[in-house]
């Protein structure tokens, strides 16, 4: 059966990590980052969609799914996460994508075009602030430290070790 009628399940090595990802299409690349703490199927009722237009890619970024999952805290930089999807991108025989994120994935997306925005052919952003933005408003705004008590909840550990 075609890519272009079913999702395929595949394997890749990525910056020193074995990558899950699913595909389906053909065309321009698109890649789908998805959000904390979900893994690709979070985009399944888009991805036949997009596969219409182009070639769907959704991983399941590093330390999620079925991709590997470094035991050491190094391992999970936002450098090492943006170079995993900007190698992902080469090793599929691509120069260029364009980025879709999703909360987490938003993030990861921001990051992307901050640090290779070579690789960014459009980026698509959904329920993720930019980054500068955001550290402007979580430096003055209460409201928005409010809103974002769980981020907190998530750095707990950092702050007792």
């Amino acid at each position: 059966m075609s890519n272009n009628y079913k999702i395929l399940h595949e394997f890749v090595k990525v910056n020193g990590i074995r990558m899950h990802y699913v595909t389906m299409g053909n065309g321009s690349l698109i890649v789908l980052l998805h959000e904390f703490p979900e893994f690709w199927y979070s985009w399944r009722y888009q991805i036949p969609t997009l596969s219409k237009q182009f070639k769907v890619v959704a991983p399941d970024m590093r330390g999620y799914g079925e991709t590997e999952k470094p035991v050491k805290k190094e391992a999970y930089k936002i450098e090492k996460i943006v170079n995993d999807i900007v190698e992902l991108i080469h090793v599929l025989g691509y120069e260029k994508a364009t980025i879709a994120g999703h909360d987490w994935g938003g993030i990861i997306s921001w990051s992307i075009a901050m640090m290779a925005p070579d690789v960014v052919e459009k980026l698509i952003i959904l329920n993720a602030p930019h980054p500068g933005v955001y550290s402007k408003h979580m430096s003055k705004n209460l409201k928005q430290i409010l809103r974002s008590w769980y981020i907190f909840f998530f750095l707990l550990k950092e702050f007792l070790n």
